[in-house]
C-alpha cells in the first residue's frame, strides 16, 4: 500500500509527524508530496499588508511546484492532505479526480479564526472562512479529525454528512515523548510547567493569575514556553501584576522538549481558555505529558472525558477559565506526591493503550484499507443517485431505528455506509459470491450472510427493509412483498426500487433476469395492498439514466443472455465491465450537476428507474390482488 501525503503541510507539527510515522509502522509506504509555505512564520495572525501580499505569490510558486512534483509521484492507492490543508484539499482533488482523498485538518479555520481568535468581525471575511472549510470538506472522501467532539461540530456547521467523518487522536511519538530521568530530587524548586502557542484557547492569562495567587510559597516556580497571538498581552499582564514567580521562554528546538517536561514536577495541558472549540479538543501537548509519565492537570470538557481520562485517576481536571481552581489544582498535586506518582502512572497507561502513534496509524491504515476495498467497487450512476436520495432521506426526517435488514447486499456500498452511520442490521443475499467479496472486517455494527429473506421466521422485526433492484427478478413479487410486510415492525419503512416502464422492456431486461417491468399506479397499487403508505415517490435520475439506459440497451447483444433466469440475475448483481470502462466519470464529483438536476423531474414520470419509500401502515393483506 502506497500513499500519498500531500500539500504545504507544517512538516514538524505533531499531528503530520505522528500521522506519516504511525502508518509507516503499520508498515505502510509514504511518499510526501509537500512544498514549504508558512511553517516559518510562528505567528500567523498579526501579518502585515505587504507580507501578506507576500505570502499569496509564494502559494501560487508552492502550488506550481505541487503541481511539478505530482506530475513525478509514482503510482499510489490514496492521498492524505496534511494539516492545514483547507486549500491544498481543493489542489489535491484537481490533481488526483479519481483518488479516494483523505483530509486531515485537525481543526476548523472558521472556527479557529473566527471564534477562537476573533481575528476579524467582516462579514466577508467570516463567510470566506466558512467556504474554505466547507468546500474542501465537500471535496474530501474521507475527514480525520482529533476528537469525537470536533466532528459533530463539523457536522452540525458545515452540513457534513457524518459517515464522512472519523476521529484519530493527535497522540505523540513515544520515541521521541518516553519517561526519562530528568528531575534532581535535591532540588529545592517545585516547576510548573506550560508550553505552547499564545492563543486565547489556551487561556494563558488564567495561568498567569494562578502563578500570582501562589507566589506566597517561594519554592514554586512557574516555566510558560512559546510565543504567539496574545504573547504581548501576556506579558503585559505579567508585568502588571508584577509576577516574581515565572519565567517566559521563547520557542525552544523541539528535540529539546522532552527534557523540558521531565524537569518539571506538573504540566499544564489545558485547554483553559473559555471558548467551545477548548471544550471539543485535546492538545497536542497532553498526549507528549502522558507519554512522559509525568502528572497533569486538564479542563474537565467533554472531549477529556470521552477519551479515556479519569479525574484523580489519571489527571487532575480544573475548571477553565478559573484562575484560583487552577492554583489549587497545582497546591493539591504538590502536597500529595502519592497523588502525582499514581496520575503520572496510570495516565502513561492510558497513553500506552490508546494514543501511541502506532495505534493511531493502526486506526488509519483501518480507514484507507477499507477505502482502497471500496474504491475497487464499481458504482453505477443509477446506484449513487439512490444512495443519494436515501441518505437525504435519512437526514432530513432525522430516521431513527433499531435494526434493519438489507436484502441483496451487492458490493456491500450502500450497508457500509448505513454501519458507518451507526445503524445496526443484517445484510443477506442468496448469491455466496457477493457475500464473500464482502471484507465483514471492515463492519461494526452489520451481520453479513448467505441467505434468504423467506427463511428469516420472526415476524415484526425490523424498523426497516432496503430491497433495491429486487423484487422485478423475483416470478412472484406478491409473495416477496408479503413476506417483506410480516418482517417490518408497525410503521417500519421500506425502500424499493425497480425498473420503470415495461414499454421499455429490452434485451437489458433479459440480460439482467428481470421477469418484469413496472408502471407508477400499478406499483402504487401493489404496495397499499400489501398494507403500505407511500410516503416518497421518485422517479429518479433524469435525463442521464434515460440516456444511459439508450446505451446499454444498445450494446447488450442477445447471445450473452444466459437461459437461466437466476443465473442471469446473478451474474447482472457483480457484473460492471461496461461500467468499469467509464467509472473515472462515475463519482460524486462529475455526477454532482446531474443530482441536482433529476430533483426536477421526480414527479414526471421521465426516468426508467422508480424509488419508492414507504410504512407499513397496517397488518392486513387485501386477498383480491
Amino acid at each position: 500500500m502506497i500513499i500519498c501525503y500531500f500539500g504545504t503541510y507544517e512538516k514538524e507539527y505533531p499531528r503530520n509527524r505522528n500521522v506519516i510515522n504511525g502508518l509507516i509502522l503499520n508498515n505502510v509506504e509514504v511518499v510526501e508530496c509537500h512544498e514549504v509555505l508558512l511553517d516559518k512564520i510562528k505567528n500567523k495572525i498579526d501579518i502585515a499588508f505587504f507580507a501578506k501580499i507576500k505570502i499569496f505569490f509564494c502559494v501560487i510558486i508552492a502550488y506550481l511546484k505541487l503541481i511539478y512534483k505530482k506530475l513525478r509521484l509514482p503510482p499510489v492507492d490514496c492521498v492524505i492532505v496534511g494539516y492545514i490543508g483547507q486549500l491544498d484539499m481543493i489542489l489535491a482533488r484537481v490533481l488526483f479526480p479519481t483518488k479516494k482523498i483523505i483530509f486531515n485538518p485537525m481543526l476548523s479555520i472558521y472556527d479557529t479564526m473566527i471564534n477562537d481568535r476573533k481575528v476579524s468581525d467582516n462579514y466577508f471575511t467570516k463567510k470566506f472562512f466558512y467556504l474554505l472549510d466547507k468546500i474542501s470538506c465537500s471535496f474530501a472522501d474521507k475527514i480525520i479529525l482529533d476528537t469525537p467532539e470536533h466532528i459533530e461540530y463539523f457536522h452540525k456547521k458545515f452540513k457534513v454528512p457524518i459517515d464522512k467523518f472519523d476521529f484519530a487522536y493527535i497522540g505523540a511519538d513515544d520515541k521521541l515523548f518516553y519517561p526519562i530521568s530528568g528531575k534532581n530530587k535535591a532540588a529545592e524548586n517545585f516547576t510548573v510547567l506550560f508550553y505552547g502557542k499564545f492563543t486565547p484557547i489556551h487561556g494563558i492569562e488564567h495561568i498567569i493569575k494562578a502563578a500570582k495567587n501562589l507566589e506566597q510559597y517561594p519554592e514554586i516556580k512557574f516555566e510558560i514556553i512559546g510565543t504567539g497571538q496574545t504573547h504581548k498581552e501576556i506579558i503585559k499582564l505579567s508585568q502588571a501584576l508584577n509576577i516574581k514567580n515565572t519565567a517566559f521562554i521563547d520557542w525552544i528546538p523541539f528535540k529539546e522538549l522532552p527534557q523540558k517536561i521531565a524537569s518539571a514536577d506538573i504540566c499544564i495541558g489545558g485547554h483553559f481558555g473559555g471558548s467551545e472549540k477548548a471544550k471539543r479538543v485535546i492538545a497536542n501537548k497532553v498526549f507528549q505529558i502522558i507519554a512522559m509519565e509525568k502528572p497533569i492537570i486538564m479542563s474537565g470538557c467533554k472531549s477529556s472525558i470521552s477519551a479515556g481520562f479519569v479525574n484523580l485517576k489519571n489527571c487532575l481536571f480544573c475548571k477553565a477559565e478559573d484562575s484560583k481552581a487552577l492554583a489549587d489544582a497545582i497546591l493539591k498535586l504538590k502536597n500529595d506526591e502519592d497523588l502525582r506518582n499514581n496520575i503520572a502512572k496510570n495516565a502513561h497507561s492510558l497513553f500506552q493503550k490508546e494514543f501511541s502513534i502506532k495505534i493511531i496509524g493502526k486506526k488509519l491504515k483501518k480507514n484507507i484499507t477499507e477505502m482502497i476495498f471500496f474504491e475497487s467497487l464499481v458504482l453505477t450512476p443509477a446506484y449513487l443517485i439512490r444512495k443519494k436520495i436515501i441518505l437525504n432521506y435519512f437526514r432530513i426526517y432525522r430516521i431513527k431505528i433499531k435494526n434493519f435488514l438489507e436484502i441483496g447486499v451487492g458490493n456491500g456500498d450502500l450497508i457500509k455506509t448505513m454501519d458507518n452511520l451507526g445503524y445496526k442490521g443484517e445484510g443477506i443475499d442468496f448469491s455466496a459470491k457477493a457475500v464473500k467479496g464482502i471484507e465483514k472486517d471492515f463492519f461494526s455494527n452489520i451481520k453479513i450472510s448467505k441467505k434468504d429473506f423467506f427463511d428469516i421466521k420472526e415476524k415484526n422485526r425490523y424498523d426497516l427493509i432496503i430491497a433495491l433492484e429486487l423484487i422485478e427478478h423475483l416470478e412472484d413479487d406478491k409473495i416477496a412483498l408479503k413476506r417483506m410486510q410480516e418482517l417490518i415492525t408497525d410503521q417500519g419503512i421500506l425502500i424499493l426500487s425497480v425498473p420503470a416502464h415495461k414499454k421499455k422492456w429490452s434485451v437489458l431486461d433479459e440480460w439482467a433476469g428481470h421477469y418484469r417491468r413496472y408502471e407508477k399506479e400499478e406499483l402504487l397499487s401493489l404496495l397499499e395492498n400489501y398494507g403500505f403508505k407511500v410516503e416518497k415517490f421518485y422517479n429518479y435520475g433524469f435525463p442521464l439514466l434515460n440516456a444511459l439506459w439508450f446505451a446499454r440497451k444498445n450494446i447488450i447483444k442477445q447471445k450473452t443472455v444466459f437461459q437461466s433466469k437466476k443465473e442471469n440475475t446473478r451474474r447482472s448483481g457483480m457484473d460492471r465491465n461496461l461500467e468499469k470502462k467509464f467509472r473515472f466519470f462515475f463519482n460524486d464529483f462529475f455526477l454532482f450537476p446531474f443530482y441536482f438536476i433529476q430533483k426536477f423531474f421526480y414527479n414526471f414520470n421521465l426516468s426508467p428507474a422508480y424509488l419508492i419509500i414507504a410504512k407499513k401502515e397496517k397488518d392486513g393483506i387485501i386477498e383480491n390482488n
